[in-house]
């Protein structure tokens, strides 16, 4: 219910304060269980991309945000679930894997923070795992700029691309593999992120 009320106030504003171009939303499944695997430059990440998809986003958070219990009661209502950044958070990983078990979508943002400079920075692997065994289906996402807002760009223009879902052999789970997995990903995210 929040949710919804708050993307339905969200979603226009957006429109008017940010130049939004977005291509490739019919790539995202109207159904299953789908990774949204993006690129990370500005807290306007999350709430651009819970905005323009049709479906409800869920999204990891980093637990700094959730310490506060009105934050938290907020965050949690509006689908986002903390997770303990620079280490292999358990609690996060099932989390994740029970929402996608529900064939719901989760948005991740495999860099573990922010771009300072707006390049992509290596991928952590945690990302194509949890896609893998869940057998979800990978949407790689482009987004560029605004790294920094300011009052001297006050209608920043923005890009986001939503890719051509990655094909994954969600049999095949060992390290190595992963590996493979999260390189592809980050050629396709790089990729994206050079059309703009």
């Amino acid at each position: 219910m929040l949710y919804r009320l708050v993307k339905s106030i969200l979603a226009p504003l957006m429109q008017i304060w940010l130049r939004i171009d977005v291509i490739g939303l019919e790539n995202i499944p109207n159904t299953g269980s789908v990774v949204l695997a993006s690129n990370h430059v500005s807290l306007l990440d999350p709430p651009l991309i819970g905005s323009l998809v049709d479906r409800k986003v869920h999204f990891m958070a980093k637990d700094e945000l959730f310490k506060n219990c009105i934050t938290n009661y907020v965050f949690t209502k509006l689908g986002a679930f903390p997770v303990k950044r620079g280490c292999a958070d358990r609690n996060a990983i099932k989390k994740a894997l029970d929402i996608l078990a529900e064939n719901k979508i989760l948005a991740i943002f495999p860099e573990g923070t922010r771009s300072k400079n707006g390049s992509l920075s290596p991928l952590e692997a945690g990302a194509m795992m949890i896609a893998v065994k869940s057998k979800s289906t990978v949407v790689p996402v482009a987004i560029k700029g605004p790294e920094k807002l300011s009052f001297t760009n006050l209608f920043p223009k923005v890009k986001i691309i939503f890719g051509k879902p990655l094909m994954i052999n969600t049999e095949d789970n060992c390290k190595e593999r992963m590996t493979e997995l999260t390189k592809c990903l980050s050629e396709s995210i790089s990729e994206q992120l050079k059309k703009m």
